[in-house]
C-alpha cells in the first residue's frame, strides 16, 4: 500500500463563515442545487453530519462512480476546518484503500473574501506512479474549485443565504 498527499487552495469572495455554512452546515441541500448535473442527493446511513457520521453521496450518470461512501471525521465550526473521509464507490476500490480530505477555510489576508485549503490524502492498494499522482492533483483541483465557485455563484446574488 502507498499513500500520497496534495493540496489544493481555491480563493472565494465570500466570507469564510458563509462558505463554511454553505458547504458544510447545509452542503446536503444545497450542492444538488448548485450542480445539479453532478450531485443527485444525500442519504446519512448513521448520525446526522456530526463526526462519526456515515453517508451515501449520490452521483448522476457521467460521474466516475454512482454513489460514494463518507464518513465525517471532524466538524470545526469555531475553525472552520472539515475532515472527511471516502470510503467507498463503484471503481474506488480498484485503486484506493480509503481517501481522506481536511478542509480549512480562513480569511483572506485583506478580509475580501476566503482562502479554502483542502489537503487530500490517498491511500492506494498498490504503488502510483508520479503521472497518475499527478493527474489525481489535476482532477481533485478542478472539482475543488467547481465546487467553490458553484457555491460563490449562487451565494452572491443571495446575500441574506447562510448568514446565520
Amino acid at each position: 500500500m502507498a499513500c500520497y498527499t496534495y493540496e489544493n487552495i481555491v480563493t472565494s469572495k465570500i466570507s469564510p463563515d458563509r462558505l463554511f455554512k454553505a458547504f458544510f452546515m447545509d452542503g446536503m441541500r444545497l450542492m444538488k442545487e448548485v450542480v445539479p448535473d453532478k450531485i443527485k442527493g444525500c442519504q446519512f446511513i448513521n448520525g446526522r453530519g456530526e463526526p462519526g457520521s456515515v453517508y451515501l453521496l449520490h452521483l448522476n450518470e457521467g460521474n466516475h462512480s454512482k454513489t460514494l461512501k463518507v464518513r465525517v471525521d471532524s466538524f470545526d465550526k469555531e475553525n472552520m476546518i472539515h475532515k472527511a473521509t471516502l470510503l467507498g464507490g463503484e471503481g474506488f476500490a480498484d485503486l484506493y484503500e480509503s481517501m481522506s480530505r481536511e478542509t480549512k477555510i480562513e480569511a483572506k489576508p485583506d478580509n475580501e473574501g476566503s482562502v479554502v485549503k483542502i489537503i487530500t490524502t490517498c491511500h492506494t492498494k498498490r504503488e502510483v506512479t508520479s503521472e497518475e499522482k499527478l493527474k489525481q492533483h489535476e482532477v481533485g483541483m478542478k472539482r475543488a474549485v467547481a465546487m467553490v465557485q458553484a457555491v460563490e455563484t449562487y451565494l452572491l446574488p443571495n446575500p441574506d443565504d447562510h448568514t446565520t
